[in-house]
This record gives C-alpha cells, sequence and structure tokens, in this order.
C-alpha cells in the first residue's frame, strides 16, 4: 500500500510496518465487544479481530466497496462490528 500511495494510486497511507505486533497482542488481550480507540497505526487490532484485508484495502481506495464511503482519510478505519472507533479527520 505504501507503494501505490507514492505512484499516486491512492491519496494517503501511514504505514506500520514493525508495529503490527504490539497492537495484535493488545487486541488479543481485549474481551469481544470491548471498544476500541485506536491512534494512528493501529490497523493490526483489525487485523487480530478478524477485519477482512479487502475492506481496508477498499477503504485506502475509497472505492465504491468501501463501507465509509469516502468519508474518512484512508487510514482511518471503523468498524462498528469489531467494536472499533475511527479517528476524526
Amino acid at each position: 500500500m505504501q507503494m501505490a500511495q507514492r505512484q499516486g494510486k491512492t491519496s494517503f497511507y501511514m504505514q506500520h510496518l514493525g508495529e503490527e505486533a504490539v497492537s495484535c497482542a493488545f487486541r488479543k488481550a481485549l474481551a469481544p465487544g470491548d471498544m476500541n480507540f485506536p491512534t494512528y497505526r493501529q490497523a493490526g487490532l483489525l487485523i487480530a479481530d478478524g477485519y477482512p484485508m479487502v475492506t481496508m484495502m477498499n477503504q485506502i481506495y475509497s472505492n465504491e466497496a468501501d463501507p465509509l464511503k469516502g468519508r474518512q482519510l484512508p487510514i482511518m478505519y471503523s468498524s462498528k462490528a469489531h467494536g472499533f472507533f475511527s479517528i476524526s479527520g
């Protein structure tokens, strides 16, 4: 995704290389139904909870399959079903 952003194929992307383990481990410590109020680079919380990678990519590209309909910056994921609240942007 970082390469796609550098090529101008997406408007905004912040990589979280090397930070995934922290957010994935944090997610494993939470109980089902717990709410997440993330910061930037916390995609691992969603990934560890089974959020579809394709849905994340759709949001990054703000395409027609984006569940947020392009209303948020691309990496500011949100999922009510996963208790993942969006960062304001």
